[in-house]
């Protein structure tokens, strides 16, 4: 089974999505944070789905689900969440600053 993990800043930004969703409606916070861990899954057995960012950081792939950017690296046995963006925020500044260093 492929591995996930979840970066800090990630987690702060999935974090953040659910405080915002669930004080609006609880059950559509709940059905977004399920979506994402599918995505996850996916992404972590089909690592090349998204696009690499070769921008400013070559080793990062991006997928966009609905109106997030999710940035990820791959690895040897899955992938790790590095960010999850709202695609109106300025996502490619936020990941150009990001250090990604391991």
């Amino acid at each position: 089974m492929a591995r996930i993990r979840i970066s800090e800043p990630a987690q702060l930004d999935i974090d953040s999505i659910w405080d915002y969703v669930s004080s609006k409606n609880t059950s559509a916070a709940v059905r977004f944070v399920h979506r994402l861990a599918k995505l996850f899954e996916r992404l972590a057995k089909m690592p090349r789905l998204g696009e690499r960012f070769v921008h400013a950081l070559p080793r990062v792939r991006l997928f966009t689900a609905s109106a997030y950017v999710i940035a990820y690296q791959e690895l040897d046995d899955g992938i790790l969440v590095l960010r999850v963006i709202h695609s109106a925020r300025d996502w490619q500044a936020m990941l150009d600053a990001m250090d990604i260093s391991e």
